[in-house]
């Protein structure tokens, strides 16, 4: 394990902590596995290798989600997908395959990232609504599929 892992893993045992909840090796598991996946559905966890059992994978991706450490990406599939929050990856956006459901995450430039949340607080303050974050979703077709249609 990596130093940037081991830190991440100090991260997630203190926040789970400090809400009364403990960091079991199911859910080291889980989150080993978000973090070397990307956004994932349970099926594709349950296939990561890293021995996660399907009984109780779905509770402690819940507990997880409570606590601020993953969270549930649903989208266009029959799955939802989970990954890492943000406050433990940085913060990021998704390509989303309407045809597969396949979610790439991307990161845009600081500079556009500063005149969208510029742009959103000002198309916010019209109604008195504070902005806390956004989430944007690029959605489309991938590689995969396109090359899939023109076969």
């Amino acid at each position: 394990m990596n130093s940037n892992s081991s830190a991440l893993h100090d991260l997630v045992a203190s926040k789970l902590e400090s809400a009364g909840q403990v960091y079991t090796q199911k859910r080291r598991a889980l989150v080993e596995a978000l973090l070397n996946a990307g956004p994932c559905t349970l099926p594709e966890l349950l296939l990561s290798g890293e021995d996660i059992a399907q009984s109780s994978a779905y509770r402690n991706l819940t507990v997880l989600e409570e606590m601020g450490v993953g969270r549930r990406l649903v989208h266009y599939g029959e799955y939802g997908r989970w990954e890492l929050s943000e406050e433990l990856t940085g913060h990021h956006h998704h390509l989303v395959c309407h045809s597969c459901d396949v979610i790439i995450d991307v990161e845009l430039p600081t500079h556009i990232e500063h005149l969208m949340d510029e742009e959103f607080e000002r198309a916010a303050k019209g109604s008195k609504f504070a902005v806390d974050r956004h989430n944007i979703d690029i959605v489309g077709t991938c590689a995969n599929c396109q090359e899939t249609t023109q076969a």
